[in-house]
């Protein structure tokens, strides 16, 4: 089994797979050493989290596809709404379940972590 080399090609495939990785291993280790309630809010933050990357990342391919003076109209709108549909999802979180706050704001750290790992990893083997 060869090692695939994380390098400013596949850096975006290293983001996701990282992400997901992890969000199993802190919702595991969430469950075991915390509850059922804060591996939920685990869950449910990274689930949140990617589903935001995911829709960040398609608004900008869209919008480079667009002229100038519509790519900014664009978006600008679908990033209000992102962050509209967002507060909303966590605000029901909060209110209508019983998932540990401290969880979920775990979980929507996700991907902060794990680009973070990665620009630290690119630091030390300089993109090797």
């Amino acid at each position: 089994m060869t090692a695939t080399r994380i390098h400013e090609n596949n850096l975006l495939t290293a983001v996701v797979v990282g992400s997901w990785l992890l969000l199993a291993i802190m919702t595991v280790a969430g469950y075991l050493l915390g509850s059922v309630q804060f591996a939920g809010g685990i869950l449910a933050g990274g689930i949140l989290a990617l589903a935001n990357y995911y829709w960040l990342l398609r608004i900008i391919r869209r919008a480079l596809g667009l002229e100038a003076h519509q790519a900014a109209r664009f978006a600008q709108l679908r990033y209000l709404l992102r962050f509209a549909i967002l507060a909303f999802v966590i605000y029901l979180l909060v209110v209508h379940t019983g998932i540990e706050v401290l969880g979920l704001i775990l979980g929507l750290s996700l991907l902060v972590i794990v680009i973070t790992a990665l620009a630290i990893y690119m630091f030390v083997t300089k993109g090797d």
